[in-house]
C-alpha cells in the first residue's frame, strides 16, 4: 500500500495571511488537528498544529503560552492581544512531505523518526492529500484483512469511487471521511 491509498484527499488548507483565530476556529469545526499552508500554487510552505499554536517561541518547556496564561486568568482574549498573528507567523517550517507513492512502511518510519502525527502527500510538488497516524492504522487493519482474507479489501478504483461518491453527499462533511 502506498500513500495514495490511505491518504485524506479532501485536506482543508489555509494560505500564510491566515489569521490565528480563523486557524483555530478550523480545526474546531473540523475536527483536525493540523493545517497545511499553502500558497497559490499549492505547493506546501508549512503547517500548523495544535502544538505550534500551543507553544511559545521559548520551547514547548519554557513559560506558558501568553494566551493560555490569559485564558486560565478569566481574561478575554480580543483581536488585539492576538495581535493580528496569522499562519506565517506561527506554522512549522520546513515541512516533512511525502509522494503520493510512498510505501505506508517507509510513512510509518518517518513519522515515528521525526516524532511527528501527519504527512503531507505531494504529485509533482503540490498538495493531493494528508497521511494521519489514523490513516496508516487503516491501511495496516487493510492489510491484514487481506492477507487472511485475499480478495477482500477494496482496490484503488473502488476507494476512489466511494471517495467520490461520499464527497458528493450533501448531508456529508467531506473534511471528516476517509476511505480505506
Amino acid at each position: 500500500m502506498q500513500a495514495r491509498d490511505v491518504m485524506t484527499s479532501k485536506v482543508i488548507v489555509v494560505t500564510a495571511d491566515t489569521l490565528v483565530h480563523d486557524l483555530v476556529r478550523l480545526m474546531l469545526q473540523h475536527r483536525i488537528s493540523a493545517l497545511p499552508v499553502v500558497d497559490a500554487s499549492q505547493h506546501v510552505v508549512g503547517i500548523v498544529s495544535e502544538g505550534d499554536l500551543l507553544s511559545t517561541p521559548e520551547g514547548r518547556f519554557g513559560k506558558p503560552a501568553w494566551w493560555l496564561v490569559a485564558v486560565m486568568s478569566g481574561a478575554n482574549l480580543d483581536y488585539e492581544q492576538l495581535g493580528g498573528r496569522t499562519a506565517s507567523d506561527v506554522k512549522s517550517r520546513p515541512v516533512t512531505t511525502v509522494d503520493q507513492d510512498m510505501p505506508l512502511a517507509a510513512i510509518a518510519k518517518l513519522l515515528e523518526r521525526q516524532h511527528i502525527k501527519r504527512v503531507p502527500v505531494l504529485n509533482d510538488g503540490r498538495l493531493v492529500g494528508i497521511v494521519s497516524r489514523a490513516n496508516l492504522l487503516h491501511g495496516l487493519a487493510n492489510d491484514i484483512i487481506e492477507r487472511h482474507e485475499p480478495g477482500t479489501s477494496a482496490d484503488r478504483k473502488i476507494r476512489v469511487q466511494v471517495v467520490n461518491a461520499l464527497h458528493h453527499e450533501v448531508s456529508l462533511d467531506p473534511y471528516l471521511i476517509n476511505v480505506t
